[in-house]
């Protein structure tokens, strides 16, 4: 009868620990984690920025779209409520729909990856990271699964750059 009052002690003290755990960790990722400001903020910098505290803080995926809809702009929650109850808590699905309405297209990613400056206030570090996030994103849009696709696609990319305009304007669009 001790043995098994032990056990069920044990038992009890494991699972208060285990819900403290995991209460620490939202309660970390809510204090690492800013408000997305519209303003100061680009989309696609900010979710690979939650996407990387959220593993950090070692929150499940399946709870992402909670912790970034308590972050993000009531509009954007408002959109997503049209959703179905299955769409609207998978997060890659509620990733796309945010960067659609942020018009982070894959022409826009490679804008960035091509204009983005480095700022005073950054490390290069940083800054190759940021770098780095937009060409992923970029060929990620594209869907470039390989290295003969990511050729094709360079190439094409000085080809637009190089040729005249009246050739460009024949072929390449």
């Amino acid at each position: 009868m001790k043995k098994l009052e032990v056990a069920q002690s044990s038992q009890r003290i494991n699972v208060e620990s285990r819900d403290r755990a995991e209460l620490g960790q939202k309660i970390q990722l809510a204090q690492i984690l800013p408000k997305f400001d519209e303003k100061h903020d680009e989309m696609g910098l900010y979710l690979i920025n939650f996407e990387r505290r959220a593993e950090m803080a070692q929150v499940p995926k399946k709870d992402w779209v909670a912790y970034l809809l308590a972050v993000l702009p009531a509009e954007l929650s408002n959109m997503l409520a049209r959703e179905s109850a299955n769409e609207a808590n998978n997060y890659d699905f509620v990733k796309s729909i945010i960067l659609k309405r942020y018009k982070l297209n894959s022409e826009k990613l490679k804008q960035c990856f091509y204009r983005h400056q480095k700022s005073a206030e950054k490390s290069w570090r940083n800054y190759s990271h940021e770098l780095n996030s937009y060409f992923t994103e970029w060929i990620s849009d594209l869907e470039v699964k390989n290295f003969e696709q990511l050729k094709d696609l360079m190439i094409t990319e000085q080809l637009k750059y190089r040729v005249p305009a009246e050739m460009r304007k024949l072929f390449l669009y």
